[in-house]
């Protein structure tokens, strides 16, 4: 689904990426890990290309998505759902308003079946009486379930979550990983950048663990937590459980 052949970037003179390699098979559940600065959410950003690259070739779904002219970019990224660290909601919308824009706007799709289809997404991420909500009205854990309803309206093949609990009260991240344990069960393809190790224990097929841009290991949950390969691992776990 997702593929990095030699992908480097820049910001100015500092170098973001380093050398990226990675391949995402159809299905995975990949967590990304390692401390701030490490270059984990740079390298979720370029795979929609909301950051250009300098080196290197990613591919989404067999398309090479930054070598494609940037006014068709957004037809590979209706593939894409990404949900951010902060919920990024229309505030002058209801919750229902904020899922269905895309699939009219977007897709073109009837207002009475976008309609339909927000109201079920609604009761996938478990908020089906909040259709008529407004931002200001939910919580923090409800606002970013309703931006992971948002982002399945287009029915994506693949879901960028970049630290998606982190602006989350202790109490409401339990809502939000709940939702994501149960899409990443439906088999969808899921890259997930966060700090939340027990998710990462329970639901990661795969665990890369990233510093100063690089990819320093990659293994198992098990065989990360229990026997991490390098220093570097070992020393940041050491810090965080």
């Amino acid at each position: 689904m997702v593929r990095f052949e030699k992908v480097s970037k820049w910001f100015d003179h500092f170098q973001v990426l380093k050398d990226i390699d990675l391949d995402v098979p159809t299905g995975e559940v990949l967590v990304v890990i390692g401390p701030s600065g490490s270059g984990k959410s740079t390298m979720l950003r370029t795979i929609n290309a909301l950051e250009p690259i300098q080196q290197g070739k990613i591919w989404v779904d067999d398309e090479s998505i930054h070598d494609i002219p940037e006014n068709k970019q957004h037809l590979v990224r209706r593939k894409i759902g990404m949900v951010f660290q902060q919920f990024n909601l229309f505030h002058n919308k209801t919750a229902l308003e904020n899922i269905i824009i895309s699939p009219i706007q977007v897709s073109k799709m009837k207002p009475a079946d976008a309609d339909a289809k927000g109201r079920q997404l609604l009761e996938r991420v478990g908020l089906p009486e909040k259709a008529d909500a407004y931002p200001a009205e939910l919580s923090g854990g409800q606002q970013q379930r309703v931006a992971i309803a948002r982002a399945l309206a287009l029915n994506p093949k693949l879901m960028l979550f970049d630290e998606p609990t982190s602006a989350l009260d202790p109490e409401m991240i339990k809502e939000v990983l709940d939702v994501m344990k149960d899409l990443a069960h439906s088999g969808m393809t899921m890259i997930v950048v966060t700090h939340e190790m027990g998710f990462a224990r329970e639901v990661a097929r795969r665990i890369l663990f990233m510093d100063e841009g690089m990819i320093v290991e990659e293994s198992t949950p098990d065989e990360f937590f229990t026997n991490p390969k390098t220093e570097r691992a070992k020393s940041f776990l050491s810090k965080i459980l």
